[in-house]
């Protein structure tokens, strides 16, 4: 690389795979070089062909680390044209907001670059996003030029806490999903979610669906841990672990109605695949989930078991509502969760307002 060339620093952490990925792909389109700084050894796993890594001998303390975090943005901002530095994930934007700080007091002035922070507390447990929050709060308010970016379920709280608006990174979903045609003959009822509140209500689901004269066959698709397998596999429930996006997809097409249960709004992705396969979706009450779907238009928004079982009931029984919720599901998802949506939504965050995206095939919906 030229030394005048100009390019992104990212500094990310665990939980971001991913946006970070997403993120990579979009700005990859606009031509700018893009170096990596990983906070830990997953990364940047799909990633790897479109960046620069810049591998770091991370000290275990973590005044140390931002002492170490310091030192490299600065030689990279003596070395390189840097456009832009985005954070990923909440150690990441700790880390960073506070050797950022630190460069400015030692220099007289703020680095002269875009920051962007993704926090991703979303992924956190209640107690440690809150806390995580606050500490980001303290950090982030004197940074006032950062650009904040959210996911669907955090975007509101984000914004709250730090006084500046987010922008929202939607889900990105393959145009496979679009594209599949609806069809029968597979499971009645497909469910997905996060950790094991998702596979005990799920497993809670099936045994008082199933304890009626009539069974409804029920499949759990994504990843699960070995016990949570067990325990699905006990109440009845088919496990199908993720494919790659086209055979996800095939699954989807013969399914009644999909049910995502997250107590944290976690994993939305899922739940955006099967909405743009046409599939009628319950959903737990979370933030999240209500940024993806409009209670009654195009799925449902359920409090606890007794709502998804009566949602869920009602919608085995009428085929008209499942078409029109199918439908209107879909054609939400044309409208806001592509690729496309999610590229635009993350060059907008870069600055990037007007910029023409690389052709792209049309989604098709079947």
């Amino acid at each position: 690389m030229e030394q005048g060339e100009v390019c992104v620093l990212h500094v990310a952490g665990d939980g971001v795979a991913d946006s970070f990925d997403g993120t990579v792909r979009a700005v990859a389109q606009i031509g700018l070089h893009q170096m990596l700084i990983p906070l830990n050894a997953s990364l940047p796993g799909r990633s790897a062909q479109r960046l620069e890594i810049r591998p770091m001998q991370w000290p275990s303390r973590l005044l140390a680390r931002i002492r170490t975090l310091e030192d490299e943005l600065a030689a990279l901002a003596c070395e390189r044209s840097l456009y832009g530095l985005h954070l990923h994930g909440a150690m990441a934007c700790l880390l960073g907001s506070r050797a950022l700080r630190a460069i400015a007091l030692k220099a007289g002035a703020p680095l002269k670059t875009r920051v962007l922070f993704s926090p991703h507390l979303a992924n956190l447990s209640p107690w440690t996003g809150a806390l995580v929050g606050r500490l980001l709060k303290a950090e982030l308010t004197p940074l006032h030029s950062g650009v904040v970016i959210a996911l669907p379920g955090e975007a509101h709280m984000l914004s709250r806490l730090l006084g500046r608006s987010a922008e929202i990174l939607p889900p990105a979903v393959d145009p496979a999903f679009f594209q599949v045609s609806r069809a029968a003959g597979g499971p009645a009822v497909f469910a997905g979610g996060n950790g094991i509140e998702a596979v005990q209500g799920v497993s809670r689901l099936a045994v008082l669906l199933n304890g009626r004269q009539d069974r409804v066959p029920m499949a759990w698709l994504g990843p699960v841990s070995r016990p949570g397998r067990s325990q699905l596999e006990a109440a009845g429930i088919k496990v199908f672990d993720a494919e790659d996006d086209a055979g996800n997809a095939r699954l989807l097409s013969g399914a009644t109605a999909y049910l995502h249960l997250s107590q944290r709004g976690r994993q939305l992705g899922a739940l955006a695949q099967a909405m743009a396969a046409g599939v009628p979706c319950l959903a737990s009450d979370t933030l999240g989930h209500r940024a993806l779907i409009r209670h009654g238009d195009t799925g449902f928004i359920c409090a606890g078991d007794l709502d998804f079982m009566e949602k869920l009931i009602m919608l085995l029984r009428d085929a008209e509502e499942r078409e029109r919720i199918g439908q209107a599901a879909r054609a939400e998802a044309g409208r806001a969760f592509t690729q496309r949506h999610f590229d635009t939504a993350v060059l907008r965050a870069y600055g990037f307002h007007r910029v023409t995206l690389l052709p792209m095939k049309s989604v098709h919906v079947a």
